[in-house]
């Protein structure tokens, strides 16, 4: 199964509510799994952001300069974090999750980003 990091938080997010949903004990546990290892990705995402975010900002006093909660970039970095940001955010992660048969979702509502732990 692969997800690509631009859309991580969500994915998770979306799939803890499927835990929720009166889902069989055998499948909880495997979907808790996978939640465990998203959110450790997740969090490496975010400090690669971060880090590449404070790479290319503009600094002052060995500080980022930050106005409106906004950090500040020249056109020229701000086209060099574009273009890292782009092959972070690409970057599929691939989990090794045995899909559930649909047949077995009972009532369970999928939507686009659910839908990936599912197969017909």
């Amino acid at each position: 199964m692969k997800v690509r990091l631009a859309i991580i938080t969500r994915t998770a997010e979306e799939i803890s509510k499927l835990l929720g949903a009166g889902i069989k004990a055998n499948y909880y546990f495997r979907i808790k799994t996978l939640l465990t290892k998203m959110a450790e990705d997740n969090k490496n995402f975010v400090e690669t952001r971060d880090t590449l975010i404070k790479k290319y900002c503009k600094m002052k006093d060995g500080k980022p300069v930050v106005i409106d909660n906004k950090y500040q970039f020249t056109k020229a970095k701000q086209i060099e974090l574009d273009k890292e940001g782009k092959e972070l955010i690409d970057k599929e992660m691939e989990y090794d999750f045995d899909l559930i048969p649909i047949s077995k979702a009972g009532d369970i509502e999928i939507n686009p980003y659910t839908e990936c732990l599912f197969k017909e």
